[in-house]
């Protein structure tokens, strides 16, 4: 009996873990997210390795803008993903800039190697940016534009084929 409890009850901590990164709140402020057709929030945050780095600066490349948290499963997922697509469409200018919200440096630097990330990452250690974009859960994704305008705003998980439409509007 009781390894049929302890299924059941891990089975509904990890339905749990998964609905708090769909429903993780960015900021606490009601509202929607910016959405297509509006400018990107620039925003200035620092590397794992403590260099400033700053969204404005890309203005003029393809950008995928991708909010996440070491211990959202879904994030887990969708980022090796994401660097197969930063590979492929390199040669069109595309980076993806990870932004991982409210944990320590060195979880996420392990978190990074884990997963052998090699995208650009950078701290959101207070939740300000996330705030900024009205993030409500993790993940959250942003395509932006080469002009700096989101095209696409997208809250949960995304598979391949997601993702490729989603890049198909910033890939001009």
């Amino acid at each position: 009996m009781g390894g049929v409890r302890g299924g059941v009850l891990g089975g509904a901590m990890a339905l749990l873990l998964l609905a708090g990164c769909a429903l993780w709140p960015g900021g606490g402020e009601p509202a929607s997210t910016p959405g297509p057709g509006q400018p990107a929030p620039d925003f200035t945050l620092p590397a794992l390795d403590g260099t400033p780095r700053r969204l404005g600066d890309l203005h003029g490349r393809p950008v995928l803008l991708n909010f996440f948290a070491t211990w959202c499963v879904p994030c887990r997922v969708e980022l090796p993903e994401f660097e197969r697509a930063a590979e492929r469409y390199r040669d069109r200018g595309l980076v993806v800039l990870l932004v991982d919200v409210q944990e320590e440096p060195e979880a996420v630097a392990a978190f990074v190697r884990d997963l052998g990330l090699r995208s650009p990452v950078v701290l959101d250690r207070t939740g300000e940016v996330a705030a900024r974009y009205r993030v409500q859960g993790l993940p959250s994704s942003f395509f932006v534009g080469r002009d700096g305008l989101i095209r696409v705003a997208r809250l949960g998980v995304m598979d391949r084929t997601l993702l490729e439409r989603g890049l198909a509007r910033i890939l001009d």
